[in-house]
């Protein structure tokens, strides 16, 4: 079984790898559903256009261009990631993750400072800078290392991390992998997706329901 899942899953990712880099904008409707889609489209023109350089320095300082997809290939596959663009497909979604990270952050901190930040979004802003609401409200500003943190959990929450303890349950089964072989990709986008609906139902569902028609998951 495990054979045959590993053959079908790698003829699939094949398959699919040729408009790679097109489809897999569908994790943008991730970045939008937990970073806002104002600071996503942001995200975006300061990623491209505005701002490349700064773009490039607030991911990588963050830590958070650890591509996820390019692990899942292995090495004799490793021609198929350059030519489709995998490696540029997703540390392009990482950058726009981190940058609209950190300007969610900003936002939710002066929401926190201002008494209009709901339990939800104050348990967000817990786990995004890792520091206790408590701590944060005698500090005048997020600090450049809280940033960072902010940055690169924004990734890791939209675009996930390449370790096992973030990986669905059985992600490697080959018994529980056989329904997901022909959707593997947009497997772990959906379980990102379904976090941040569970995070705050009202809002993310209702987001969910524009953005999956928008990028197609």
């Amino acid at each position: 079984v495990k054979k045959f899942a590993d053959k079908v899953a790698s003829a699939s990712s094949l398959a699919y790898l040729s408009n790679f880099a097109i489809s897999n904008t569908a994790g943008f409707a991730s970045t939008a559903m937990q970073a806002g889609l104002k600071n996503t489209g942001k995200a975006i023109v300061q990623t491209l256009f505005t701002n490349k350089e700064g773009s490039k320095n607030t991911a990588e300082m963050a830590g958070a261009l650890y591509n996820v997809t390019k692990g899942w290939l292995n090495a004799e596959k490793s021609v198929a990631s350059k030519l489709f663009g995998i490696t540029k497909s997703e540390n392009f979604l990482r950058t726009v993750s981190a940058v609209a990270g950190k300007e969610r952050g900003l936002q939710l901190f002066s929401s926190l400072k201002q008494g209009k930040l709901n339990g939800a979004n104050v348990k967000f802003l817990e786990d995004l800078t890792l520091t206790d609401a408590a701590t944060l409200m005698k500090q005048k500003e997020l600090s450049a290392q809280q940033l960072k943190t902010v940055s690169g959990r924004m990734s890791e929450l939209s675009q996930g991390l390449a370790e096992p303890r973030k990986l669905p349950v059985y992600w490697d089964d080959p018994y529980m992998q056989l329904p997901t072989i022909f959707k593997k990709y947009a497997f772990q986008t959906a379980a990102h997706m379904k976090d941040a609906v569970k995070r705050d139902p009202l809002k993310n569902g209702a987001k969910l329901l524009v953005l999956s028609q928008l990028f197609g998951e």
